[in-house]
């Protein structure tokens, strides 16, 4: 069967897209039957020395889809990160709620880069790394108790089947892996090969749970892999190729 997949979240869900999307079009040949892209004219990267393509096709983007034969289709709207008023949709927990509340069910709501085919058969989620942590459990608590638990409860057929992954650990060389703000940013220079816990997955874990409020709980599990990330003030994101194809390619196995 068909699926029709809405993912979203800030620049860390938009690299499993990508993850996706690349994949599809390398390893199978005519998987990929249309897409559309809001490429962004110039890039808004931080750290130029590391932004090679500094606009246009091929640089980063906003909202995605793409379409694969057989009618699959997966669609990803930014609310955090790289985004501009065109193309994100900052309040889509608030939306989500009111459809979960109101239908059962949710929509893609109007910033699809292409028009979905259907209903949202699979809703991927994560909340991201733009918040502190206090603001970040707010979320997380929000999306559970607005959206997910009202979807589950209601049991229609017709609601999405709902995937949450772990925020990427992050790390750079601070107490506890996370960013500490631009300032005095030596710190960030080199990303430490691993470290003890992930405070975000860890905030997921006590709050999720797979069969109860949630579907699928997928986890990034990366510990030890901060020798993988962008480096350069960047140990939050991951090169690519890189560990987002691993997970994208779990994704993709519980999309089916």
């Amino acid at each position: 069967t068909a699926k029709r997949v809405f993912m979203t979240g800030d620049s860390l869900t938009r690299q499993l897209f990508i993850s996706l999307v690349c994949n599809a079009f390398t390893l199978y040949d005519g998987l990929v039957e249309h897409t559309e892209i809001n490429w962004k004219e110039v890039d808004p990267c931080r750290n130029p020395s590391l932004c090679k393509i500094k606009g246009g096709e091929h640089g980063t983007f906003d909202a995605a889809s793409v379409k694969f034969r057989g009618g699959m289709e997966v669609h990803f709207v930014p609310h955090k990160g790289f985004k501009d008023k065109g193309t994100a949709e900052v309040h889509v927990l608030e939306r989500l709620a009111a459809e979960a509340s109101n239908m059962g069910r949710v929509t893609f709501g109007k910033r699809t880069a292409m028009q979905p085919g259907g209903p949202v058969d699979v809703l991927v989620y994560n909340v991201g790394i733009h918040f502190g942590m206090d603001e970040f459990r707010d979320k997380l608590e929000y999306f559970v108790n607005k959206v997910t638990i009202p979807l589950i409860r209601k049991n229609l057929s017709a609601r999405p089947r709902i995937i949450y992954f772990t925020t990427p650990t992050q790390h750079f060389n601070t107490s506890d892996g996370t960013f500490q703000g631009w300032r005095g940013s030596e710190w960030s220079l080199k990303c430490v090969d691993e470290v003890e816990s992930n405070p975000r997955a860890d905030i997921e874990k006590k709050i999720l749970a797979p069969g109860v409020n949630i579907d699928v709980l997928l986890d990034y599990d990366d510990l030890n892999f901060g020798m993988m990330h962008v480096g350069k003030h960047d140990c939050a994101h991951y090169c690519m190729p890189g560990l987002p194809d691993t997970v994208a390619a779990k994704l993709l196995d519980l999309m089916k």
